[in-house]
This record gives structure tokens, C-alpha cells and sequence, in this order.
């Protein structure tokens, strides 16, 4: 795990976004300089043709998987296409014999720039400059073709190809302002929801008023004013307000809550840990199903709480969060002098409300809070209830 942590960074929904966006641009230079390529296609090598359609087959893989595949396939499509960039380079600059008309590295060598600005979204800066320097040097790993001399215009698309680290630059300042724009926006519609639950319930507790007050106090009143035994009418009245009372509950008792997707749903639970606790580091898991508001809710807010928690007594920490269909799981560790439940006051809601009591309220949800010398770790689980 740490290996993979030098080499890759963390995946994050926006990724989707950028990549797709990276491969309309391959698309396009790819139809514009369609008719030249196919002009050219009969006197190539099959399997290099074959080849450098390959590559455009995984770039729309981006347009593609832009909703449907998952992050671990789509990260993988992106890591692998420099290389395959590279063989058709390397091929094509070596069958090169220096002919205008024989030159069939023109496709490929347009592509790089949006092949290694998805390669950017996928491994660290290092990994990335390094290979787009090794495509810079695919015209001099053919030249044992010219026995050791290489032409002018191969050489000089060796200088273009370097160029391409302004582009990977350019990917990688864009990532985290969309990100930030990404969680910006997961702010407003948590308030969104946030207004429209408190505005549900305001109507809620006015109608509970409007019932009380027409037809349980008018009850009552005329109860103390009746002489003996209650008439039937007066019985029916009663009858009828505590049913009003049941069928008030049942709105807020019945309502169907809205499902996300679970790279949504994790998208939402992110946003609450960092707008609660910035600079806590925090990675993600996504796979395929859907899973309840409700929970997402509880389990956003109980995660920000904790990783506030972290700041506040430990300076920082980490966290991880993994969403699948019908299971949600959550963990904030930091290295911070620990804590005993025990010890803390009945009157501190922190941990003892705003995360034991939410998750214990949430139907399928259990916390797990492991603390010691070492530091504290809090584990957030739900699972979907069944049927």
C-alpha cells in the first residue's frame, strides 16, 4: 500500500470530469486529422494500425466511463495509454525512410499531449515528466534505422514532445481549482438540504399546531363543558382528532428518502469532512450500487465531527471512505494523545451525541472507536437494513 501511494495520488469524482473533457480534445484532433491517417493506413503494418486505434478506442474509454466505469478500470485505461503511445512512436519513427509520404507517426504524435494530461489525473508529477521525456526520446531510440544518424525532422519532434510537460502542468494546476469548485458546490447543496428538511419540518410542526389547537383543545373544551357522560358526537370528535394526530406522524415517519449513487454519496460525505476539518487528509473508495440519503447524512455529519476531533486535539490526521450499494464505512485516525469515554463529561456532546448517539439513531449504523497512546481511530459503519 505505501508503494502505491508514492506512485498514484488520490482519486477524486472530478477526475471523471477533467478526463473526459481531455479525451473531447484527442477526439477532435483525431477527426481533423482523420482523412490523412486513413490515406496513409494502407501502406502501414496492420498490427501498428491496429495499434494506434487501440489507443484511440481507450481514450474514449474516458467519454465512456464518464458515469459508468469504475475509478480503478478508468485509472487504469489512463496509466497504460503512454505506453502504448510509446511502442506506436517508437515503431513508427523507426519505419520511417525520410519521405513526407511516409511518415506514420502524424496521429499518434498529435495525441501525446491529451494521452499524458490523463496520465497526470492517475500517477504523481515525477512518474509523469519522466515518461513524457521518455516520448521525447522515441526518435532517438530508432536511430540504430539510420545507422546512427538520425534527420532533422525526426529529431526536431523530439523538442515537441518535451513541450508536453506544459500541458501536464496545465492539468495539473486545473485539478485541484476544480476540485475546490467540487467541494464549493457540495457546500451548497448540503445547505440546499439542509433548508428544505428544516422547512419540511417547520411546515410539519405548524400543521401539528393547526390539528392541536382545532381539534384536540376544541375537543377537550367541549368535554369539561358537557354535563355527565360524553355524547356520541363528542366521542366521535375525539375519535377523529386522535386520528388526525396518528396521520400527522406518519408523513415524517413514511417518507421515502432519496438513494444516491455511491461515488454522489461519497462525493457528499468528503465535502462534510473537509468543510468541517480542512487540510485533513482523506481518500476515497467507490463501487457500484446506490445507498440512502439518511444515511449519507448522518454519517457526513458524525465523519465531520470526528475529523474536527482530529484537528482540534491532534493538529491532523487521516481518513478513509469507502461506499458501495448498501454499505457505507468511514474511518478518522490521528496520532493524538487518545481519549477515555469514561472520562468525558455527560454534557459534551461531541463524540457521546454528535457521533456515538447519530450513529446509533441511524438504523443500521454502528460506531467503533478504538484510542490509546498511539492515537484515536473512528470507525463509522452502516449497512442496509434488511427488507
Amino acid at each position: 500500500m505505501a508503494a502505491r501511494r508514492v506512485l498514484t495520488i488520490a482519486w477524486h469524482p472530478v477526475d471523471r470530469v477533467l478526463g473526459a473533457g481531455i479525451t473531447v480534445c484527442a477526439v477532435v484532433i483525431a477527426l481533423v486529422n482523420a482523412n490523412l491517417f486513413l490515406a496513409e493506413a494502407p501502406s502501414f503494418d496492420e498490427w501498428w494500425v491496429a495499434l494506434v486505434l487501440g489507443l484511440l478506442v481507450l481514450q474514449l474509454t474516458s467519454i465512456a466511463g464518464w458515469s459508468g466505469l469504475p475509478p480503478a478500470t478508468l485509472r487504469g485505461f489512463w496509466a497504460i495509454q503512454p505506453f502504448v503511445l510509446l511502442l506506436a512512436l517508437v515503431s513508427a519513427y523507426a519505419a520511417w525512410r525520410g519521405s513526407p509520404a511516409d511518415a506514420p507517426f502524424i496521429l499518434p504524435w498529435l495525441l501525446d499531449a491529451p494521452v499524458l494530461s490523463t496520465m497526470a489525473l492517475v500517477v504523481r508529477l515525477p512518474f509523469v515528466v519522466g515518461m513524457t521525456l521518455l516520448l521525447a526520446a522515441a526518435p532517438a531510440l530508432s536511430a540504430l534505422v539510420f545507422l546512427g544518424e538520425i534527420p532533422l525532422l525526426v529529431l526536431g519532434h523530439g523538442f515537441v514532445h518535451a513541450s508536453n510537460v506544459i500541458y501536464v502542468m496545465l492539468c495539473l494546476v486545473l485539478r485541484p481549482q476544480l476540485q475546490a469548485l467540487s467541494r464549493a458546490h457540495t457546500v451548497v447543496e448540503s445547505l440546499h438540504v439542509e433548508e428544505r428538511s428544516v422547512r419540511e419540518a417547520r411546515d410539519s410542526l405548524s400543521e401539528f399546531k393547526r390539528i392541536v389547537h382545532d381539534d384536540v383543545i376544541s375537543t377537550l373544551v367541549a368535554v369539561i363543558r358537557a354535563d355527565g357522560r360524553p355524547s356520541a358526537a363528542l366521542r366521535g370528535m375525539a375519535g377523529t382528532a386522535l386520528e388526525r394526530l396518528r396521520q400527522s406522524e406518519a408523513p415524517v415517519e413514511q417518507r421515502a428518502m432519496t438513494e444516491f449513487v455511491a461515488e454522489e454519496a461519497a462525493r457528499l460525505i468528503l465535502g462534510s469532512i473537509e468543510t468541517a476539518a480542512p487540510g485533513l487528509k482523506v481518500t476515497s473508495d467507490v463501487g457500484p450500487g446506490t445507498v440512502p440519503s439518511d444515511a449519507v447524512g448522518a454519517i457526513g455529519l458524525a465523519a465531520a465531527e470526528a475529523g474536527r476531533n482530529a484537528v482540534r486535539h491532534a493538529g491532523g490526521g487521516s481518513g478513509a471512505v469507502t461506499v458501495t450499494g448498501g454499505a457505507i464505512r468511514v474511518v478518522i485516525a490521528d496520532q493524538g494523545p487518545g481519549l477515555r469515554l469514561e472520562a468525558i463529561s455527560p454534557d459534551h456532546f461531541g463524540v457521546r451525541e454528535s457521533i456515538i448517539g447519530r450513529m446509533s439513531d441511524l438504523d443500521g449504523g454502528r460506531v467503533q472507536i478504538d484510542s490509546g497512546r498511539t492515537g484515536t481511530a473512528v470507525v463509522m459503519l452502516w449497512t442496509r437494513p434488511d427488507a
